[in-house]
């Protein structure tokens, strides 16, 4: 700080005090000698730089703590969502489900819509008719072909279908037939579709096979 400045700074000082502050340092109109006062000030040097480099490092701690703070909060945050954690937590399998089935459902309603507007197929309305169920059953064929395919991407593959093996692992058989022109352990019926994810058996297939008497 130069002289001017400390001039002004000591002047501002003065403005700020109010008729009983000045009472109260000059009691009696009793002036200080200035050099004294300037003696005074000069003393004060060392013990104003030692309070501004505690002010100082008080102001880093201070910084350093607000960083903390900061920190911890936002850890808080990211811990109170839920949703954000769950999201990374889910199987990538299930993912990929789980945006199919969307897939799925949104084919699903369009297909239905695109039924319910077919005409009765009635003489009056058969071209019209046969022109838009040929346009809803390749509508119906590509949604279908969607859904194996998001099956088979997940690892989910169907069992116990007819004019396959019997397997006794992955197979319940209800009922026996014999049918001399099927192969021997064929399985001639379906009554329920089986599924396995992975190797691992989600609904056993339900099955009528053939077993040929020897």
């Amino acid at each position: 700080m130069t002289k001017e400045q400390l001039k002004i700074y000591l002047e501002e000082a003065v403005d700020a005090l109010n008729e009983a502050d000045v009472r109260i340092l000059f009691p009696d109109d009793r002036r200080p000698d200035l050099y004294t006062v300037a003696h005074e000030l000069v003393g004060m040097r060392g013990e104003v730089k030692r309070l501004s480099q505690s002010s100082l490092k008080i102001a880093n701690e201070v910084q350093a703590m607000m960083g903390a703070f900061r920190e911890a909060r936002a850890e808080a945050e990211k811990a109170v969502q839920p949703d954000v954690v769950e999201e990374q937590l889910i199987d990538p399998d299930l993912q990929t489900l789980l945006k199919g089935i969307i897939e799925q459902d949104a084919i699903q309603q369009r297909t239905i819509e695109s039924l319910k507007k077919l005409p009765s197929p009635n003489w009056k309305h058969f071209f019209r008719f046969r022109e838009q169920f040929a346009a809803w059953r390749q509508g119906y064929t590509i949604g279908y072909k969607q859904w194996q395919q998001l099956m088979k991407s997940i690892g989910l593959k169907q069992t116990g279908l007819v004019g396959t093996s019997f397997d006794p692992i992955y197979h319940e058989a209800i009922d026996t037939q014999s049918v001399p022109d099927k192969a021997d352990s064929i399985i001639l019926e379906t009554e329920l579709i089986g599924y396995i994810y992975k190797q691992k058996i989600v609904q056993p297939a339900k099955v009528v096979v053939n077993k040929i008497s020897t």
